[in-house]
């Protein structure tokens, strides 16, 4: 079972790269089942290691399920995926900084938690682990 992180980064990939590889393109007609599966090998790479590709392409088909307008809004433009990401990286770095707050004042479990957050908006940001270890560390 996919991880809430791991359910943002099929979202999140979905939402980028689905329409790419749906519908009518200028090489090829792609169907559901290659647009699930070209968005689980290209753009999940980074979750091979623990989900088999039938996993993750029933995780983004479940994505795809509850937000169908994901197919036929059209494809991303290499514009507006750096937005995304850059707002994705924008609500992280906010999210952080009110971890860092929280820690400075001693509430390590809200600051935890709020690097648990920072991590669902954007997982491949930064070593989240990292950041993690670093407060478990310190004494109370």
């Amino acid at each position: 079972m996919l991880t809430l992180v791991e359910l943002a980064m099929v979202a999140q990939a979905a939402e980028d790269y689905a329409a790419c590889w749906y519908g009518p393109q200028p090489a090829a007609v792609f169907s559901r089942w290659d647009c699930e599966r070209y968005v689980s090998e290209g753009y999940l790479k980074h979750l091979h290691h623990r989900y088999n590709l039938d996993e993750l392409m029933a995780a983004v088909g479940a994505h795809l399920d509850a937000n169908p307008n994901i197919l036929t809004a059209g494809r991303v433009s290499a514009a507006e995926l750096v937005a995304r990401e850059t707002e994705r990286h924008k609500r992280a770095e906010a999210v952080l900084d009110q971890a860092l707050i929280a820690f400075r004042a001693g509430r390590r479990a809200e600051g935890l938690r709020l690097i648990d957050a920072a991590e669902v908006e954007a997982p491949l940001m930064r070593d989240y682990d990292r950041l993690r270890a670093r407060v478990n560390a310190t004494k109370s």
